[in-house]
């Protein structure tokens, strides 16, 4: 249950509801155009600001819908930051274009839902977005990009922090 103001938190549901449009929008423009795929800073800057705001109207010391949001927010804005990089790869692209609509659909879900309980969200988390996501790791992690170690680490081990914290 969401424990900000509630002024404060139904300012921040409504702007980034806002901002799930516009996420949306970014999407269904780039979705088959991989050459767009620059397009996905656009994206990345408007998720990125849903996940600054609901962690930071989380509350510290436990979980909450606010914490989730934020998390899997975040988790889209790192799975976007590898799709420039990956643009070439059409198939891929289209798969990690395809898993950032359902994912920010999911973001959407849980802003309508933001007063659950976390532990209903997190099966939510787990149900449609768990399975997909380790396969397009475990794809991307097959890409010749990421023959470098350090790269490959420094992006795995962010997402598999997200991973964590959303409690999967």
């Amino acid at each position: 249950m969401a424990t900000a103001d509630p002024k404060i938190l139904n300012d921040f549901v409504t702007e980034s509801k806002k901002l799930v449009e516009e996420c949306q929008a970014i999407l269904e423009r780039i979705d088959g155009k991989p050459k767009q795929a620059l397009f996905l800073s656009n994206y990345s800057n408007r998720i990125d600001r849903i996940m600054g705001a609901a962690l930071s109207l989380a509350p510290p010391d436990k979980s909450s819908a606010l914490k989730i949001i934020g998390n899997c927010a975040g988790l889209c804005k790192a799975l976007s930051a590898r799709g420039p990089e990956l643009a070439h790869h059409q198939e891929f692209f289209g798969l990690l274009v395809s898993f950032l609509m359902d994912a920010t659909d999911v973001v959407g879900d849980f802003l309508d839902r933001i007063d659950d309980p976390p532990e209903k969200l997190q099966e939510g988390v787990q149900d449609s977005l768990l399975e997909r996501l380790k396969w397009i790791m475990d794809l991307s992690q097959k890409l010749p990009e990421f023959a470098d170690k350090k790269t490959e680490n420094l992006a795995q081990k962010e997402i598999d922090d997200l991973i964590k914290k959303l409690g999967l």
